[in-house]
């Protein structure tokens, strides 16, 4: 179980966190499931320009996932429904205990084995990552549903990644992955996707996302994704046998009076 006041289950379990991060609460929060047939098509989306410059850095345990850091000063996205260019800040995973849930959005109801977040900052506007994540169109999220594929064939690229997480086993951990872009990661397609304003899916929950959910999905192995759950949530100095990371989603919240997007029909 993470140490932070906020966990995935128990007392600090998310149906908790608007006691203790009050924005967790609010009416335009994520994740959301995502209803095809309530989703409207937007004919101006055009496709997202993606600018991914591989930077050495490292993958670390952060206590609730796995995260790669990137300085990002030449990576960015803009174009799509976005009227900025934001910045390369991060990357994390979220994922289940079984392939049959984990990811954090779901489609028609429907959970998939895992999520990739690739985390971005208006830097047209704002001086930080810190700085943006304070206003309404400050922060842009990419995020990609997990498909675990059939036999033992990994995701190539993916592979540098898990190979690393036996290097991080404990909160706090880091290891160093040398040259890596999440362009690596990501469909070759990237023209299908939905679009909604939404908030961080983890604490303090800011209401500062562009959230845009991609159809094509990221295939991944069964032992890749084993990989992921060879994780401790706590430091070397406080884990036990039970200590696994797995679950490390937030359920649906109420998509409320938003509108969902779409760049396809």
């Amino acid at each position: 179980m993470a140490s932070e006041q906020w966990i995935y289950e128990g007392e600090g379990a998310p149906e908790k966190w608007p006691q203790l991060y009050p924005a967790s609460g609010g009416k335009c929060q994520s994740p959301i499931d995502i209803k095809t047939r309530a989703t409207h098509f937007d004919a101006t989306m055009t496709p997202v320009c993606v600018n991914y410059v591989p930077e050495e850095t490292t993958v670390v345990n952060t206590g609730w996932s796995f995260q790669i850091p990137f300085k990002g000063k030449d990576s960015y996205i803009k174009g799509g429904p976005l009227n900025y260019k934001y910045q390369l800040a991060q990357l994390h995973f979220h994922w289940g205990s079984s392939a049959s849930s984990g990811s954090e959005h779901t489609v028609d109801g429907k959970s998939s084995a895992g999520e990739l977040h690739i985390v971005h900052w208006n830097s047209d506007r704002y001086g930080s990552v810190k700085e943006a994540a304070q206003h309404a169109d400050g922060l842009a999220v990419l995020g990609f549903l997990i498909r675990v594929k059939g036999g033992d064939e990994e995701h190539s690229k993916m592979k540098t990644v898990t190979d690393a997480l036996a290097k991080i086993p404990f909160k706090g951990d880091s290891h160093s992955i040398g040259l890596f872009s999440p362009g690596w990661l990501m469909p070759d397609d990237l023209k299908q996707y939905w679009t909604y304003n939404g908030s961080l899916t983890t604490p303090p929950c800011s209401e500062a996302v562009s959230w845009l959910v991609f159809k094509n999905t990221l295939p991944i192995s069964a032992p890749q994704l084993n990989a992921f759950r060879s994780l401790h949530w706590n430091s070397a100095e406080k884990t036990n046998a039970c200590d696994m990371m797995v679950d490390n989603w937030r359920p649906v919240q109420e998509l409320g009076g938003r509108r969902v997007r779409a760049s396809f029909t």
